[in-house]
C-alpha cells in the first residue's frame, strides 16, 4: 500500500531522488500497487473459478466419454496462455511508460500547480510545457494503445481456440449421444 511505499522512500538519501533511475522505479512502484489489486483479481478468479470449474467439468466428462476430457483442454489453455501474456506484455509497457508518465506529471504541475504555475506565467512558459505535456501524453497513449491492441487480437485468438474447444466438446457428446453411449440428459447436462 502507499503507506509502505512511502516508509521505504523515506529510507532513501535526497541525493538519490536525482538519480532517473530511481524516479521512474518510484513511479513504477506507485503504478505498480494499482495493477496488484488487477492481478489478485486474475489469481483469485483463476483459482476460484476456472479451476475448479475446468477440473470438475473434465472429470464429469472423462466419466462420460474419456475423450470428452481431452476437449476440456482446448478450452482452459488459451484461458491460461491469455492471461500470462497480457501480463508480461503489460509490464514491459509499463517499464516503457514510467519515464514518459514521470515526465508527464512534472509538465502537468508546471501548468497547474499553484507554486510553479506562478513561474511558468511569469515566464511565458505555459504554452511550452503545456506542448511538452502533450509529447508525453500522446506518447505514453500509444504505448497503452499498442498493448490493448496487441492483448485484443491475443484475446480474440484464443477465443477462437475457446469456441473451437466447446464445439468439439458439442461434437463429440452429440456423436456419443446418437451412437448411444451416453444419455440425453448428460448431452443437456454438458451443453447446459
Amino acid at each position: 500500500n502507499q503507506r509502505e511505499l512511502n516508509m521505504k522512500l523515506s529510507r532513501l538519501s535526497p541525493i538519490q531522488f536525482e538519480d532517473t533511475q530511481v524516479l521512474d522505479d518510484i513511479e513504477k512502484a506507485s503504478q505498480g500497487m494499482y495493477s496488484a489489486i488487477y492481478f489478485a483479481l486474475i489469481v483469485s478468479e483463476t483459482f476460484v473459478f476456472y479451476i475448479p470449474y475446468f477440473i470438475t467439468m473434465g472429470w464429469y466428462l472423462f466419466k462420460l466419454k474419456p475423450i470428452l476430457a481431452l476437449s476440456i483442454v482446448i478450452v482452459f489453455i488459451p484461458v491460461m496462455f491469455s492471461r500470462i501474456i497480457r501480463a508480461k506484455v503489460y509490464t514491459k509497457v509499463e517499464d516503457k511508460s514510467a519515464p514518459k508518465r514521470r515526465e508527464m506529471n512534472y509538465y502537468e504541475s508546471c501548468c497547474t500547480q499553484r507554486a510553479l504555475f506562478k513561474e511558468t506565467r511569469l515566464l511565458g512558459a505555459y504554452t511550452y510545457f503545456h506542448n511538452l505535456y502533450r509529447e508525453c501524453l500522446k506518447a505514453v497513449q500509444k504505448l497503452s494503445w499498442r498493448a490493448t491492441l496487441k492483448t485484443g487480437m491475443l484475446d480474440l485468438l484464443m477465443s477462437f481456440v475457446s469456441l473451437a474447444g466447446y464445439i468439439l466438446i458439442l461434437y463429440l457428446t452429440f456423436t456419443a449421444t446418437m451412437a448411444g453411449d451416453i444419455s440425453i440428459g448428460a448431452f443437456v447436462a454438458v451443453t447446459n
